[in-house]
């Protein structure tokens, strides 16, 4: 995978596919693009078989205008044997990952379908952390959680310690199997203060 630095900005990543030829579905492999810096646009890249998530895109201290755009983002995750859920390895895999606490990130025309739980999340447990002012425009998210029914998300906006703010959903289109979309606090592991979504 790749991995931009918190110090790095003004990158443009484009054209780029990124797989792993391993098939066992049970080994720990590296995230796609671990993006830690800010003004990092990710544009027309393929991201394929790795680990959790497949793009991350994380709050940065500056005032951040980073973007993923035209991307394919398929079948990536993990079985976490670091961190177990009832004896078990705790399954993990998420086709986006963003957090956001300065500036506005766009995520826009992305295909994210067949990852381990979600499809793209915009997500914060820490209070130095946040999920604000992301705009999902136009995305396809389908067939995720597929690997983790019991806990499969096409879409979900939250925060564990702080209120989510400015976060805008326009013309996407989800489809799952026994899923949903959430949004709001995150109560605890499993209860959303709101779930909305198309199940069969």
């Amino acid at each position: 995978g790749i991995r931009i630095a918190r110090s790095s900005c003004n990158i443009v990543l484009r054209n780029i596919c990124i797989t792993n030829s391993r098939k066992n579905l049970k080994v720990n492999k590296a995230r796609g693009i671990d993006s830690r810096g800010y003004n990092i646009h990710i544009q027309n890249c393929t991201i394929t078989n790795v680990g959790h998530p497949g793009i991350g895109s994380w709050s940065n201290s500056k005032n951040d205008s980073s973007s993923i755009y035209g991307c394919l983002i398929a079948h990536n995750g993990i079985y976490d044997s670091q961190r177990s859920v009832g004896g078990k390895p705790w399954i993990r895999g998420s086709g986006i990952y963003v957090q956001n606490t300065h500036g506005t990130k766009m995520i826009k025309h992305n295909v994210s379908r067949g990852n381990y739980t979600l499809g793209m999340k915009a997500y914060a447990e820490s209070v130095k952390s946040g999920a604000n002012n992301v705009l999902f425009i136009r995305n396809v998210i389908y067939e995720n959680g597929h690997i983790n029914d019991n806990n499969a998300s096409a879409f979900m906006v939250a925060s564990r310690n702080r209120a989510v703010t400015n976060c805008r959903i326009n013309g996407n289109f989800f489809f799952m199997r026994n899923s949903y979309v959430s949004f709001g606090t995150k109560t605890d592991s499993k209860n959303y203060r709101l779930r909305l979504g198309y199940q069969l």
